[in-house]
């Protein structure tokens, strides 16, 4: 008997004897998605962590174009370097902060480019996507972990792992 198994994304132990036919999504339409599912769950204020390089400014972005599209208002950033500058930062106790920059909309956005006019995060921070690795995430997330466990409320974090 063959077994068909059909896979998003990633698997880490395909049985033998199984066909396996992978659906995954593009990076972008992964964090389109991450976008959307965050306005859905009514979350007003999002922090986008991502690599310190051109993918993670890419993806920023595109989260920040899709946040806006469905009537969100500014999205903060906030990056990271190698797997040795984040066990640096945890070694000099500095960690993440909730908090961030602005990822401006691009001419893709529906909302005007003038930043006056723009919406701004109006409270804390109430979500937080990361972009990582899985050793990126492995130091990230009890960074995080650490920077909310004084609130009241837990922010949801959500996570593309490359």
């Amino acid at each position: 008997m063959v077994y068909l198994f059909l896979a998003l994304n990633e698997v880490d132990n395909i049985p033998l004897a199984t066909t396996v036919c992978f659906f995954s999504l593009s990076p972008e339409d992964e964090t389109r998605n991450a976008a959307q599912h965050l306005r859905q769950q009514q979350k007003s204020n999002p922090l986008i962590i991502v690599p310190d390089n051109k993918f993670g400014q890419r993806m920023a972005q595109t989260f920040a174009d899709e946040w806006q599209r469905s009537g969100g208002g500014t999205v903060l950033q906030q990056t990271f370097g190698s797997l040795d500058s984040l066990k640096s930062s945890i070694n000099r106790g500095v960690g993440i902060r909730m908090t961030g920059t602005p990822v401006l909309p691009t001419d893709n956005a529906p909302l005007p480019l003038d930043t006056a006019s723009m919406p701004t995060t109006n409270g804390a921070i109430d979500s937080v996507y990361i972009i990582a690795t899985s050793d990126e995430l492995t130091l990230i997330k009890p960074m995080i972990d650490m920077a909310i466990s004084t609130k009241k409320t837990p922010t949801d974090l959500c996570q593309f792992t490359q």
